[in-house]
């Protein structure tokens, strides 16, 4: 391969975003240039803190979005933000969205302030958000989608208008089969079976090896097959050997654009992944690592089948192991239905 050839496909290889981390705050921003940050718990603290989470898109008259996340939310009514007070909206599912001018506010208040209050219905404080490393945060925001300097900046705006802010890079369009097949999948031979597992030297111990594979039909044709792999795996992190049945042949590992999030990224066939397993109502592979068990931080992937592999489409990340509820979108494709 020519040095051109080279450098084209690693070029042509995702790169998902990387996470930046400001003292309690940890921020970053995908592909399309969409940006978020997550106030995180303080170490060591045994004060009661809230995470709040701050999403903006890349257009120019793109609003910021703050949502938080209080563990006593039936007591959660209200945050006050540098001497100003915003109600919450409580929204599905038991999230929290502070009203759509209360970013300026958290702006001024990071500024000059070391924490938010989380109020209750009598305005006493019920819990706070810190704001250790927020202004640096949203700074970086600012920067990374071209803001600064424009009346659209958070923490350095200026008189350019929101017509100076850029326009965001396209996606990647990933093309998938919207025909899901209604034939059953095939499943694995006895021998295939046993040659996917591998050294099954645990199985005399703990007899986990032998937990069922996961079969998904993925077309007309093709076959999902996850296999556990327990005597590779952790406490919380289960390896799977991941193959692809063709209709009267035998599983192949699969082909993917990305190989395993941990590790060395690289372009070609792997047949292991982590904690794997297939969304039939969203048709996609999700596979993740988890940093600790109580699953708040780790990198996580979605892929989808488009008839011969798997298209890499998605991946959220979470850097510190910090209670930081939701993790962060670094990756996203778009995905079109043929």
């Amino acid at each position: 391969m020519s040095l051109a050839a080279l450098a084209a496909a690693v070029a042509a290889l995702p790169h998902p975003g990387d996470l930046k981390t400001f003292g309690d705050w940890i921020v970053g921003c995908d592909n399309g240039r969409a940006c978020e940050a997550r106030a995180l718990i303080p170490d060591g603290s045994d004060q009661s803190w809230t995470v709040l989470e701050l999403r903006r898109g890349p257009g120019a008259d793109a609003p910021t979005l703050v949502d938080v996340m209080a563990d006593d939310s039936d007591k959660a009514v209200a945050i006050s933000a540098a001497g100003a007070k915003a109600s919450l909206h409580f929204e599905p599912g038991g999230a929290m969205t502070a009203p759509a001018d209360f970013a300026p506010r958290l702006a001024q208040a990071a500024r000059t302030a070391d924490a938010l209050q989380v109020l209750d219905v009598h305005g006493k404080v019920s819990s706070q958000v810190s704001l250790k490393g927020a202004a640096a945060a949203l700074l970086w925001i600012d920067d990374r989608q071209g803001r600064i300097g424009t009346v659209t900046a958070l923490i350095k705006p200026g008189p350019k208008p929101a017509s100076a802010v850029p326009a965001p890079p396209a996606l990647p369009t990933i093309v998938i089969s919207a025909r899901p097949s209604v034939k059953p999948p095939v499943q694995l031979t006895a021998k295939a079976l046993k040659d996917a597992r591998g050294d099954a030297a645990c199985t005399a111990d703990s007899g986990q090896a032998e937990q069922a594979p996961q079969y998904d039909r993925l077309d007309a044709t093709h076959t999902l097959a996850v296999v556990p792999n327990i005597c590779a795996s952790g406490a919380y992190n289960i390896d799977n050997d991941i193959l692809v049945i063709t209709d009267g042949q035998a599983g192949s590992p699969v082909e993917a654009d990305f190989e395993k999030v941990f590790g060395d990224d690289q372009e070609g066939a792997s047949d292991v992944f982590m904690n794997a397993g297939w969304d039939a109502r969203t048709r996609r592979l999700n596979v993740g690592f988890k940093g600790r068990g109580l699953g708040d931080c780790g990198t996580w992937r979605d892929y989808a089948w488009d008839g011969r592999r798997f298209r890499f489409v998605a991946e959220q990340d979470m850097g510190e192991c910090r209670g930081a509820g939701d993790p962060i979108t670094t990756w996203r494709a778009k995905v079109v239905e043929r």
